[in-house]
């Protein structure tokens, strides 16, 4: 009884696109995007950085590091990086629906994009654990969500990875990245994170999951901690990555 309801609901007062407002025509799903905003998503195209991920012509690499002026301007601690969107237009618009107007039915759409990246750039590689960057207590008070954690925990339980969530901590509140230069954005993590229990991640290969990355300074002090304690490897896979 309930179906014919919504579906005449539906013809009535069909619902709006979350990014551009405009009418959806059926069949809707959870996500509620619309078809021309979907083709506005930008993929990131291959040859990347072999260090970030950045799509980057080859003769733009340093020839003895193998970086990109899109690598972390400090020593890097992670081994390889990941995404699978351009960040920005509608793919900005979707990953702040989850995070900051806190939209969970867009999780499912936002996993897919990255279980893209995995079976793309990961497949081959074999991981003991899936581990989200951590907010701090006090923000994660007020978002009453981590949405590193939410996507974490849907791409482990879809490929079979273990998610470990209490291993690392951030220890230290600090002003969010996005506000920060590019300079400032180093100092502004260093510091805090800490790995909490070290057993948890000693010896082993370690996939982290975040929604963007940009300068990759947040996920290469996850990785430096992690290494400290004792973790083999250290990879990085987000939704999408600034250009």
């Amino acid at each position: 009884m309930w179906g014919l309801v919504e579906h005449f609901m539906n013809a009535l007062f069909p619902p709006l696109c979350r990014v551009c407002r405009c009418g959806l025509t059926p069949p809707f799903d959870a996500s509620r995007v619309c078809d021309a905003c979907l083709r506005k998503i930008r993929l990131l195209q291959p040859p990347y950085c072999p260090t970030c991920g950045r799509p980057v012509a080859t003769d733009a690499l340093s020839p003895r590091l193998k970086t990109c002026e899109g690598c972390p301007p400090t020593k890097i601690y992670f081994d390889m990086a990941r995404a699978w969107l351009e960040y920005g237009g509608v793919t900005a618009d979707l990953i702040k629906l989850l995070k900051f107007r806190y939209k969970k039915d867009i999780l499912p759409m936002l996993v897919d994009f990255l279980l893209r990246a995995y079976e793309d750039q990961y497949k081959e590689i074999s991981f003991d654990l899936i581990m989200p960057v951590p907010l701090h207590w006090m923000r994660l008070r007020y978002r009453e969500f981590n949405q590193s954690e939410l996507l974490a925990t849907a791409l482990g339980g879809t490929v079979g990875v273990d998610v470990e969530l209490e291993a690392l901590c951030r220890i230290r509140r600090t002003p969010p990245q996005a506000q920060q230069s590019r300079d400032k954005r180093y100092s502004n993590v260093r510091g805090a994170f800490d790995v909490v229990v070290p057993e948890a991640v000693h010896g082993k290969s370690i996939l982290m999951v975040d929604d963007v990355y940009t300068t990759g300074t947040t996920v290469n002090e996850c990785a430096r901690v992690l290494k400290l304690a004792g973790a083999s490897r250290v990879y990085i896979l987000t939704i999408a990555r600034a250009l």
